[in-house]
């Protein structure tokens, strides 16, 4: 459940980038606190996961799965280069996640 969870929360972390880009410098106000919002609930289901899942694990997961969600995001929505190499770097953030995964 802890995994479900701390991946909902890196969902709300693409939320929170995806206002943030929209808010134009925080000059647009809806989209601000959107992003606030979004913000506070994507770190208190980070902290619910901590009760079960080590810090860096969960830490290192929910950074790159919004990482990997904001780069998808732009690819599909913002028509973003569609580079290879962007695949094989978000690639090693998943491998990274995994290896952490194997190593707690």
């Amino acid at each position: 459940m802890a995994w479900f969870i701390l991946i909902i929360s890196s969902c709300f972390e693409v939320l929170v980038m995806i206002n943030l880009a929209k808010s134009n410098g925080f000059k647009n106000i809806k989209y601000t606190l959107l992003a606030l919002v979004f913000q506070v609930i994507s770190i208190l289901l980070l902290g619910y996961t901590l009760q079960y899942l080590s810090i860096n694990l969960a830490y290192a997961t929910w950074t790159g799965l919004g990482t990997i969600g904001s780069v998808i995001y732009g690819i599909i929505f913002l028509n973003e280069t569609r580079d290879y190499r962007k695949f094989i770097f978000m690639s090693l953030i998943m491998i990274g996640i995994i290896g952490l995964k194997l190593t707690t």
